[in-house]
């Protein structure tokens, strides 16, 4: 077990981790404890009502290796990654920007899905996928890996420490071989996005969609690749993830190592593809998260901040809150708004506080508490 004296603190070093975020971004940056523990989730992102600050959640403590200066070090790895994502322009995805790496689909697939340009830019292209949840996983992992290839590339100080954490982090990343084969597909590619070659696992089944999905892959980890680019890959690889059953490998008698045509104008489908449906289809899941990357199921629904909205006041209405709004439930009670980081905005009657009146103590414990801290 790890002494507790070579555990680093977030209010011991928070200042510090701050400056160095805001000398990377760019950008104003406050940096809010999540609790104790790990650092699964680590890295909440999301702008300011003004648009201009960055909220990152980071743990409150990490304590996972012997020395302070290993902790310190996972600390600046989440935060290089995160602001990453401020730097190389997650935040600043545009619906109708063209791609630098792709023949784009976005717009072709919007007007046959009929989708109102309502929402986030973001928001509407998390609705051209059939299956949300499957679309969502995909980006995730391309967007993550792009942010990563455009970090070691861009800076060499940070370049050696960040390949050892995702050595390290790779090294712990379930096998291939364990999963079914469309979750084996996805974890395939988050390897790969830690500097693995998932080829060298991959079953025969499982073979010749993975490398369609590398080499489509690939490309975003180009210099000059954007966002959109990102987008652009996330649709064509969930194409191949979809047509993958996620039935285990053992059991799949569906011919997936057999080479299937390519488009050779890579023209876009009509419309994306459902997932296929399998009798022994098994619950997809995510990939794990990667530990000093952002939990799947809270990443990128963080970075769907309406910057483009004519709700300008940052209020959040009670109706957009699945859980509606706080009641007074007793006499003495006062609800008030109160900032919502997730959504970057004011959640109005959010916040519940309750008047009590309790017995009046005795001067007792200010005497012994002064006598006891005396110098």
């Amino acid at each position: 077990m790890v002494e507790d004296h070579s555990a680093v603190t977030l209010d011991k070093v928070g200042e510090v981790l701050r400056l160095y975020t805001k000398a990377l971004s760019g950008r104003e940056i406050h940096l809010v404890a999540s609790g104790a523990g790990g650092t699964r989730g680590a890295g909440w992102l999301t702008p300011s009502d003004e648009g201009k600050a960055v909220i990152l959640k980071l743990p409150s403590k990490i304590d996972r290796f012997p020395s302070k200066k290993e902790n310190f070090a996972w600390y600046k790895v989440i935060l290089t990654h995160q602001a990453g994502h401020v730097e190389f322009g997650t935040l600043e995805f545009r619906f109708a920007r063209p791609s630098r790496h792709f023949a784009d689909w976005r717009l072709h697939l919007a007007r046959n899905r009929n989708l109102e340009n309502s929402g986030s830019d973001l928001e509407r292209f998390f609705r051209l996928f059939p299956d949300r949840q499957l679309g969502t996983a995909v980006f995730e992992i391309i967007e993550d890996a792009r942010i990563d290839a455009r970090i070691v590339a861009s800076y060499a100080g940070i370049r050696l420490l960040f390949r050892r954490v995702s050595e390290f982090v790779a090294a712990a990343r379930p096998r291939l071989a364990a999963l079914p084969l469309r979750e084996a597909f996805l974890e395939a590619l988050v390897q790969a996005s830690l500097g693995g070659d998932p080829m060298k696992e991959a079953s025969e089944e499982l073979r010749s969609d993975l490398r369609s999905g590398l080499e489509v892959f690939n490309k975003i980890k180009e210099a000059d690749a954007t966002v959109e680019d990102a987008v652009e890959a996330a649709l064509r690889i969930y194409e191949i993830a979809a047509r993958l059953p996620n039935v285990p490998i053992d059991e799949c008698e569906h011919e997936h190592d057999r080479p299937r045509p390519r488009r050779s104008d890579d023209a876009p489908p009509n419309e994306l593809a459902d997932p296929v449906a399998d009798p022994n289809e098994m619950p997809f899941t995510p990939p794990p998260a990667v530990e000093f990357r952002l939990d799947n199921d809270q990443q990128f629904h963080q970075f769907e901040i309406k910057t483009n909205s004519d709700d300008r006041d940052g209020v959040i209405s009670a109706g957009n809150d699945p859980q509606g709004p706080l009641g007074r439930d007793e006499p003495f009670s006062y609800l008030y708004p109160e900032w919502d980081f997730r959504a970057g905005a004011y959640r109005s009657r959010w916040c519940h506080v309750r008047d009590r009146i309790i017995d009046e103590g005795t001067s007792d414990f200010y005497s012994e508490t002064l006598a006891e801290h005396r110098p």
